[in-house]
């Protein structure tokens, strides 16, 4: 049995190939027990018998080498799996505090949008109300303009003249563009609160108006001295610009308007009155022309001198009077020939001179002015023409150079001049009012039916414009004066040759008296067909 066991080892072993590279490798390998020197001699039976034994030491030799080793690896990777552990608590940790980060930044970005929306809205409402602002609101220049801080502190650094004198006297300044920019748009602030009153912001609106009025005021106030102080020193022909730009906006103000009449037509009263006077004793500068008082020995040329020069004063008078207190529209409108109106646009000075009087109260205004500034001339006048209209002064009058020869005649022409001039004054006047009616138009078609269209309009017997100017009312006067000398010296005459008829000639011609009287009668009825 055991020979059998021994026999198929060494069967198996015969079998085995000795050049099998795995038999080759396990040899080589198994040389390795015994290297070198070190186990010479101890290849015995021995030693064979315990290679077994060598090869299982050798393995448990490399197993626990090999279980060092995995040792060393096994606390690597309990360290990595600690350095994990720590990576995944941190990276709880971060996802807690990014969950809670995401949250807080939700609301955070809520925040912000909320208050984004909040910054567009206050913007949007901050543009509105300072649109809102701009629009009832003056700014401080403007404020400045009005009350006249800039004006007077750069008072000093003007030119001295009569009007800064005159405005610096009333303590006003002086009145620029800029005031009249900023009244403007106070009017317009004005205008657009009454729109704001038709809206749901009623309580604002009147704030603003109140505000608005206020300002008003003190502008209107501080303008009317200014106008008032010019007005003193105006001078027909010399009226500035910014004088009638002032009256055209203070227009808004009739009461302040008849207030600055009544002062301008005072203080022209006393110039022309002064300036009358003085044409009449001394004349012109250096005697030219000379004094009118030298035709005082003719009735005649004296009164034809004195009527001349208030013609001129009268003319002068309207037409200060008209470039003042007469819209420049209007002024446009009669200037531009056939009836053709120019309006100016956004004003409103005719509209609101219609609201407070009308027509007839624009009239009545300049009337009364004009009646003021002439009524001084009418007595000095009155006074000259009856000494030049007496007896003695018209017989001296017919025995000098150069006179008629007649009184009765020298009254008659006398008083046909004051007819004259009294009907073209009272048609100049009449011109000048129909200009300042807003809605006169001049439908005479030509100049020389208008003196006829006055007269026509007035009584024959009337006082020039009903009583209401003292200066057609003198003339009228000393037309009648005239007239009744007239009567008077023809009476004379008359009753002279009743009481004394002159004895006819031989030839039984009329007498030498009926032929002066005839001749005088003649020139009468020639005088009158003039």
């Amino acid at each position: 049995m055991a020979s059998s066991g021994v026999s198929r080892k060494l069967q198996k072993l015969l079998e085995t190939r000795s050049d099998a590279p795995d038999l080759l490798q396990a040899l080589e390998h198994l040389g390795t027990f015994w290297p070198g020197d070190e186990y010479a001699g101890k290849n015995t039976l021995e030693a064979r018998r315990n290679v077994r034994e060598q090869i299982e030491r050798q393995r448990l030799e490399l197993n626990a080498e090999c279980v060092e080793l995995l040792a060393g690896v096994a606390r690597q990777l309990d360290s990595v799996q600690h350095s994990a552990q720590l990576m995944r608590d941190g990276c709880t940790l971060m996802a807690t505090r990014l969950n809670e980060t995401r949250t807080v930044a939700g609301r955070l970005i809520e925040q912000a949008e909320r208050l984004d929306h909040d910054r567009r809205v206050n913007q949007a409402c901050l543009s509105i109300a300072g649109t809102f602002l701009e629009q009832f609101q003056l700014s401080d220049a403007e404020t400045a303009a009005l009350r006249g801080t800039a004006s007077t502190s750069a008072a000093p650094a003007l030119s001295a003249s009569a009007s800064t004198a005159a405005s610096a006297a009333a303590g006003v300044g002086d009145i620029d563009e800029a005031f009249f920019a900023a009244l403007k748009r106070l009017h317009e602030m004005h205008s657009n609160c009454r729109l704001l009153l038709r809206t749901q912001h009623q309580r604002a609106g009147l704030e603003i108006m109140d505000t608005l009025g206020l300002a008003q005021e003190a502008a209107y106030r501080r303008l009317y001295r200014w106008v008032k102080a010019e007005c003193r020193l105006v001078q027909p022909g010399a009226v500035g610009p910014r004088l009638v730009q002032a009256l055209d906006a203070l227009r808004q103000r009739p009461v302040l308007v008849g207030y600055v009449l009544d002062e301008l037509a005072s203080s022209r009263s006393r110039l022309l009155l002064e300036q009358f006077l003085a044409a009449l004793s001394r004349g012109g500068p250096h005697g030219v022309p000379r004094p009118l008082d030298v035709w005082a020995h003719s009735p005649l040329r004296y009164v034809t001198a004195m009527l001349g020069w208030l013609h001129q004063a009268v003319a002068e008078e309207c037409e200060l009077l008209a470039m003042l207190f007469v819209p420049q529209h209007q002024q446009q409108r009669h200037g531009s020939g056939g009836g053709a109106v120019v309006e100016r646009s956004g004003s409103s000075s005719s509209a609101q001179l219609a609201a407070d009087g009308g027509p007839a109260a624009a009239e009545v205004d300049l009337e009364r002015a004009l009646e003021i500034a002439c009524e001084p001339l009418c007595r000095p006048f009155k006074l000259r023409v009856g000494q030049s209209l007496s007896v003695e002064s018209a017989s001296a009058a017919s025995a000098s150079v150069g006179g008629t020869g007649d009184p009765a005649v020298e009254a008659y022409k006398v008083a046909h001049v004051l007819d004259f001039y009294r009907r073209t004054i009272v048609d100049l006047v009449a011109q000048q009012l129909r200009r300042a009616s807003p809605g006169g138009v001049n439908s005479s078609g030509s100049g020389s039916g208008t003196a006829a269209t006055a007269e026509q309009q007035q009584p024959r017997t009337g006082t020039g414009t009903g009583g209401r100017q003292a200066l057609a009312d003198t003339l009228q006067q000393c037309k009648l004066e005239a007239m009744r000398v007239m009567h008077e010296q023809l009476k004379l005459s008359g009753d002279k040759l009743l009481r004394s008829p002159p004895r006819p000639p031989p030839s039984l011609a009329p007498p030498p008296a009926v032929f002066d009287a005839i001749a005088r009668l003649t020139e009468l009825v020639a005088e009158l067909d003039k």
